[in-house]
């Protein structure tokens, strides 16, 4: 009987870690910090007169290197990986976008108005962490 309580625990704990796992939030990490804000700061600093690819590859690459280290942390950082999806994709249309050629001074004024606001609220929601 022990030993089927001892499975039955074992199990529902099992069952109860993934789903506690979506409800609470990750904590505090210097590094995930460190890189949103490296995030921020490139959005900021998007100039539409220069090569716009390289740029948005920039950002790409920051935020790629925030999603693998999150991810390699485990389970309790899907969280702050539902944060960046939206600069993810916004980063990577306007990369593939300016590929072959750059793309209009407005889409990119778009882009970077739409990175900034995503960055900064991404920015306030994982340093807000305890």
């Amino acid at each position: 009987m022990k030993q089927f309580l001892a499975v039955l625990s074992l199990l529902l704990l099992t069952a109860c870690n993934t789903t506690v796992a979506t409800f609470v939030p990750s904590f505090w990490d210097d590094n995930q910090s460190r890189s949103i804000i490296n995030t921020y700061q490139l959005t900021k600093h998007i100039d539409c007169e220069l090569p716009q690819n390289t740029q948005a590859q920039q950002i790409q690459r920051e935020l790629e290197w925030f999603q693998l280290y999150s991810e390699s942390k485990g389970m309790l950082q899907k969280d702050v990986l539902q944060l960046i999806a939206p600069m993810q994709k916004t980063a990577t249309e306007w990369a593939d976008r300016s590929k072959e050629k750059d793309p209009s001074p407005a889409y990119c004024k778009i882009k970077r108005e739409l990175l900034q606001t995503q960055a900064e609220l991404a920015s306030r929601a994982i340093l807000g962490r305890f």
